[in-house]
């Protein structure tokens, strides 16, 4: 588990996820996901991404995304 005691409203995850696999990508972004507010957002590294993940969230610009 992560130790967040409470939402976040901005999460910054640059240049991390290039170093998993897809599978574990998207086991680090879905719990990741569970502690952003609604609104709230997801910044990842420009060489990352979310396609081919089922990660629902709204890209507002070049690797930044909004939870719904």
């Amino acid at each position: 588990s992560y130790p967040f005691d409470r939402d976040v409203d901005i999460i910054f995850l640059r240049n991390v996820l290039i170093y998993f696999d897809k599978a574990d990508q998207e086991k680090v972004i879905l719990r990741l996901v569970d502690h952003l507010r609604p609104g709230g957002y997801l910044i990842l590294g420009h060489s990352e991404s979310m396609i081919g993940t089922t990660v629902t969230m709204r890209q507002v610009a070049p690797a930044v995304f909004q939870k719904a």
